[in-house]
């Protein structure tokens, strides 16, 4: 069961990915890994580093649910990583979280803080 779930993520997060890019944005790193946490995508939209959380479930309200702080926090250390060793250049840093449902409908929730996880 766990490589099902694991196919699904990376499916998910390569649909994610599709989406943004037909909105402008550029792919900086696919599943960013530190021993701090992972990041599914590091984009570029406009002058803003926007790391995004995909979340993919049956219902849409689940996969917009499934975000929690402890997880929030997790991608926040692991984007300071990144921020710190990176030489991109942006004058934002964002938080946005993809939501699947198995139907296929698509929402992208842009600037989540803390305040959104359960």
């Amino acid at each position: 069961m766990a490589g099902m779930s694991y196919r699904t993520g990376v499916e998910g997060e390569r649909l994610a990915c599709e989406f943004l890019e037909r909105r402008g944005y550029g792919v900086l790193q696919r599943r960013y890994k530190t021993k701090a946490g992972e990041i599914d995508l590091v984009m570029k939209d406009k002058d803003a580093i926007v790391f995004v959380e995909v979340k993919k479930r049956k219902k849409m309200a689940d996969a917009a649910e499934a975000l929690s702080r402890t997880q929030f926090n997790r991608i926040a250390d692991a984007a300071a990583i990144f921020t710190g060793s990176s030489d991109v250049e942006c004058s934002e840093i964002r938080f946005d979280l993809v939501c699947m449902s198995s139907d296929g409908n698509i929402n992208h929730i842009k600037n989540i803080s803390m305040d959104f996880c359960d």
